[in-house]
């Protein structure tokens, strides 16, 4: 079993390549990834159980712009959990898939997204399709 990063740390993976992180919530688990992609679970501490998961994945051709998607269960929203999360796993996440940039594609009616999405220091690119705002972080600003 691999040693809890906590945050703030620099994650290293386990013999699997797989990164465990911690936050004062939360914890959050990986597969081992590549540079294409890595996805993480997501498990509450206090109840213990999968409440959602994180990914980050490159697509050959894409200037190498990371898409961050992220879901955690409807029980578990509002209480700043995503947040938390993506202050965690991105910056680890970033350690594996090499990218220079970040991107999201939030629907413009998901108030609690896209006030995360600001909250990570995300910004609306003026880009996006119909009911769906495109956000996007240049790389070298810290998260």
């Amino acid at each position: 079993m691999a040693s809890v990063i906590r945050l703030g740390q620099t994650p290293a993976p386990d013999e699997s390549g797989a990164l465990h992180l911690e936050t004062p919530r939360l914890l959050a688990r990986s597969n081992a990834g590549g540079e294409d992609g890595i996805r993480f679970t997501l498990f509450e501490k206090a109840a213990q159980r999968e409440i959602g998961w994180i990914s980050l994945s490159v697509a050959e051709g894409e200037d190498k712009i990371a898409e961050l998607r992220c879901f955690v269960e409807a029980s578990e929203r509002g209480r700043g959990l995503s947040r938390e999360a993506l202050r965690a796993v991105v910056p680890a996440a970033l350690g594996r898939v090499r990218a220079q940039g970040l991107r999201a594609d939030i629907p413009i009616d998901d108030a609690a997204a896209l006030a995360t999405a600001r909250g990570i220091g995300m910004r609306p690119s003026g880009r996006g399709r119909g009911s769906v705002q495109r956000f996007e972080k240049d790389l070298c600003a810290l998260l």
